[in-house]
């Protein structure tokens, strides 16, 4: 959500449909370059520490409104405060506790309390709640040794007769076997890693979203481009793997968590501005 302009509405959360006036999308090009910008920045580790680690980036108990404001400054360009609420604290400007988040000029986010919880989470866990056991198949080798019997000729006085003896060979047998593999994301577009639906899964892969669609408001407001919730949710999509490295995941999990966004939550919005194709 980007507050402080006529039409604009709060980010639905993980099982609520946001029910404001739709904003149309605009092609916000010089906002766009500058967030694939900022996403190799991310992804590369240029300017936040915690995006160079894999694992827990946020000791037990510490509070994640720091490292978000990190994240959320590097994204927008500017320097930028998030704000995590608790249940007792939070009120979005449209009155719908269940949203995500919201952005306010210049430079603030606010965080949902079931955002923050997932993302405290996820910043603090090692290895990621978003990640699951996978299995490979190794191939190797069995040698076994086999005794068999083996006619031979030798002289018995003077003649040649017949005689079995026994000898021993060893035989190679390839074999294949399954494997416990490495952690890799609990889904995968190519389906070997599958998800239910209405699995806790959704909840880290909308928090991650919101961080990275209210901070690709605060650059619009630094740009000056008119708020869109449409280019929010997709310039957002494009920089969330960068905001889950930045939490300690891999680039690989921020994808999958996208992917898994962008099929299994994106589309249930009742709002067409939070379902617009992506161009």
């Amino acid at each position: 959500m980007a507050t402080g302009s006529a039409g604009a509405d709060a980010r639905p959360g993980p099982a609520v449909v946001p029910s404001a006036t739709q904003r149309a999308p605009s092609p916000m090009v010089k906002s766009r370059a500058m967030l694939n910008r900022t996403a190799m920045c991310v992804v590369a580790g240029m300017a936040l520490a915690p995006a160079a680690m894999a694992g827990s980036v946020l000791p037990q108990g510490a509070p994640i409104d720091p490292l978000l404001s990190a994240i959320a400054t590097e994204i927008a360009g500017i320097p930028t405060q998030v704000y995590c609420h608790t249940s007792a604290d939070w009120s979005p400007p449209d009155g719908d506790p269940s949203h995500g988040g919201y952005a306010t000029p210049p430079n603030r986010i606010d965080i949902s309390p079931s955002d923050c919880d997932a993302l405290e989470t996820y910043a603090s866990a090692d290895p990621k709640p978003t990640m699951c056991g996978s299995w490979t198949t190794v191939s190797s080798t069995i040698r076994e040794k086999v005794r068999y019997r083996k006619t031979i000729r030798v002289k018995v006085r003077g003649k040649l007769v017949k005689r079995k003896i026994w000898k021993t060979k060893t035989i190679v047998h390839p074999v294949e076997k399954t494997v416990p593999g490495p952690l890799a994301p609990c889904w995968s577009a190519g389906g070997t890693q599958v998800v239910p639906r209405g699995s806790g899964y959704s909840v880290f892969a909308h928090a991650i979203q919101t961080v990275a669609h209210e901070s690709v408001h605060v650059l619009d407001f630094r740009t000056g481009v008119a708020p869109s919730e449409t280019h929010a949710e997709c310039a957002g999509m494009s920089v969330a793997p960068a905001v889950a490295v930045a939490l300690g995941g891999t680039l690989e999990d921020g994808r999958a968590l996208v992917a898994w966004y962008s099929s299994d939550i994106r589309p249930n919005y009742a709002n067409p501005a939070y379902t617009q194709p992506c161009s």
